[in-house]
């Protein structure tokens, strides 16, 4: 399957342009410091279904590394709850964007595994 038809990339991109969003309504320093560092670990979700996607042999490998660098990301995102960056309304969102995608992406590392990865 081309990496593009992927539900799991669309909404992953989808997470990733909330949070962007989003973001342009916090202080400047954590825009830059937190916002930064959680736009980064997206960038890296990108690669690993890329690379899930693209190579089966390791395909596993890439799921648990896309869960791996999505557990920042939820870190990041309950200090800025926390701090009162983000409104509870706009937590809830990105909590369900959050849970759709590591659903999905669990599923199919669970699959691959099942399947001896000859998926």
């Amino acid at each position: 399957m081309n990496t593009e038809d992927l539900p799991l990339l669309k909404d992953t991109k989808e997470f990733i342009k909330i949070l962007d969003k989003e973001l342009m309504n916090i202080p400047r320093f954590e825009r830059f410091t937190l916002g930064t560092a959680m736009l980064n670990h997206c960038i890296y979700l990108i690669e690993d279904l890329t690379k899930a996607n693209r190579l089966i042999e390791k395909r596993e490998e890439n799921l648990n590394k896309f869960l791996s660098d999505f557990e920042p990301i939820g870190v990041i995102l309950s200090i800025l709850f926390e701090n009162r960056y983000f409104s509870e309304k706009v937590m809830l969102r990105l909590g369900r964007q959050q849970r759709k995608i590591l659903k999905q992406a669990t599923a199919w590392r669970n699959k691959t595994h099942s399947k001896g990865n000859n998926v």
